[in-house]
């Protein structure tokens, strides 16, 4: 019974092959892609499964309806920035096709996190303040895209800013031709027993 529920919650095959063609198509993915300092990752696809039962987004929000896919994940490690795409859908609403405010503050902090736990001294945090500002409804059923960069590094904390954006696709997709639908900023600090908080979220520089 366990195993067909859990299939369940899967989406189609169909569906995630023609998520990840447009994602792997989009201009965006292409230059990530072409950049060598650019390291991709598809964490929440591989949890292991000891945790990820208990995960809120590797477990709980990917599934059809919601983020259909794993979120895509790149990360440059000079410039301390991330960029994470993943589609959203009809289930992630508040008011009718607009996605809930909540679903952009959970995926920000998720994000947010990982773009400031590399640059920490042993490499994890917990969140101690997100700021969120919605600029614009997020529509459901589309890809979205995730930018976010530390902007300051202080001993345990680091504070880390990120906006919210639809991805442009395909090859002749204008760069930089979307606007920011929600904004965020966020500070995260390493616990002083940080050495007890599980491996499973902690970060390799």
């Amino acid at each position: 019974m366990g195993s067909v529920e859990a299939e369940a919650t899967l989406p189609s095959v169909e569906t995630t092959l023609s998520i990840e063609d447009r994602i792997d198509n989009s201009s965006l993915v292409k230059k990530l892609r072409a950049d060598p300092t650019q390291n991709e990752s598809r964490p929440h696809a591989f949890f292991p499964p000891s945790a990820a039962w208990r995960n809120l987004i590797a477990n709980t929000l990917i599934g059809p309806g919601m983020i259909e896919v794993a979120p895509y994940i790149w990360t440059q490690k000079e410039e301390q920035t991330l960029t994470m795409i993943f589609p959203v859908g009809n289930n992630m609403c508040g008011h009718p096709g607009i996605i809930h405010g909540g679903f952009s503050a959970s995926i920000f902090d998720e994000a947010l996190a990982r773009c400031a736990f590399p640059v920490l001294p042993n490499k994890v945090g917990a969140t101690a303040s997100l700021q969120i500002d919605y600029k614009k409804p997020v529509m459901a059923n589309q890809i979205l895209v995730l930018k976010a960069r530390v902007t300051e590094v202080s001993g345990r904390k680091a504070w880390v800013e990120g906006l919210i954006e639809s991805l442009n696709e395909g090859d002749d997709a204008e760069e930089g031709a979307s606007v920011p639908l929600v904004t965020a900023k966020g500070l995260f600090v390493e616990p002083r027993n940080s050495f007890a908080l599980e491996s499973t979220y902690r970060l390799d520089a």
